[in-house]
C-alpha cells in the first residue's frame, strides 16, 4: 500500500511502501554516511526523511529507487 504524502513542498508525491522503506534504510546504512549511524536510520528517521535522503542521494531519485526495488 502506498501512502500519499501529507507534507507539502517536499517534492515527494508519495511516501514509500513498507518494502521500499526497508530497502531504503538498508541502502542508507550501506552508504555509511559519516554523520548518521545505523541506529539513527533504523529507529529515528521517519518515512519523509528516508524519502528525502533517497531523492537527494540516489541516482534518479525516488522513482529510480522504486524501479530498482521492484526489479528484485
Amino acid at each position: 500500500m502506498v501512502t500519499y504524502n501529507r507534507y507539502a513542498g517536499t517534492g515527494i508525491k508519495k511516501l514509500l511502501t513498507e518494502r521500499e522503506l526497508k530497502e531504503a534504510r538498508d541502502w542508507l546504512v550501506d552508504c555509511a554516511f559519516a554523520d548518521v549511524d545505523a541506529d539513527d536510520i533504523y529507529y529515528k528517521m521517519d518515512e519523509t526523511e528516508i524519502a528525502r535522503a533517497i531523492r537527494q542521494h540516489y541516482d534518479g531519485g525516488v522513482e529510480a529507487f522504486r524501479q530498482s526495488v521492484s526489479a528484485k
